[in-house]
């Protein structure tokens, strides 16, 4: 297994989320499958979801897991339009934080992983939470949410439209991959 970090996360690279199908081994007894929206289900600040994750939300409702869009979306405007097209609920920076005025918190923290726990719950699948996102850094939000025992991360879809989210996506590879291997390994010897 690829733990990383604290507690019982287990982390995991796929090519492209769409290939985290509802019958997937990684989604046994997962109840809840939390997906980023910029670079995964859309482009990059597009409001249009790549083909597929239409039809792959809906698998997952009818496998009995409950998808939710979690993202660090600025605008309030995109985020609905996002949500209503992928007829998914969404949570995302800046939005209201429990009936206060305090906002969300970006997806590194765990309020926004507790959010999805709190407001759509676990589907009849299971008890478990998954996070599926193109960035290594916000398994730090979700690994303090003990739902959450799987994090997969995703190669970017579309970052070669922009420049900055390219370059920032290279740099992170090889740091995960690493992370990634440096647990594999702490595992293997663990056993011996």
């Amino acid at each position: 297994m690829n733990r990383l970090m604290t507690g019982e996360l287990e982390v995991n690279f796929a090519r492209d989320a769409r290939t985290i199908t509802p019958d997937h081994d990684l989604l046994q007894g997962i109840g809840l499958v939390a997906v980023d929206v910029d670079n995964v289900v859309t482009g990059y600040q597009d409001n249009t979801p790549y083909p597929g994750f239409r039809e792959l939300f809906e698998g997952y409702r009818d496998a009995g897991i409950n998808p939710v869009l979690l993202s660090n979306l600025h605008d309030s405007e995109r985020a609905k339009i996002v949500s209503e097209a992928m007829n998914t609920p969404i949570a995302h920076k800046w939005m209201p934080r429990d009936h206060n005025d305090e906002s969300m918190p970006s997806k590194n923290h765990p309020d926004m992983y507790q959010w999805a726990i709190d407001n759509v719950g676990m589907g009849d699948n299971g008890n478990g939470a998954v996070m599926i996102d193109d960035q290594l850094k916000n398994v730090f939000g979700a690994e303090k949410v003990p739902e959450f025992t799987q994090y997969i991360w995703t190669y970017p879809n579309g970052v070669k439209t922009d420049p900055r989210v390219f370059a920032g996506r290279t740099l992170e590879v090889p740091f995960g991959f690493g992370l990634i291997a440096v647990q594999r390994a702490h595992s293997w010897m663990s056993r011996s």
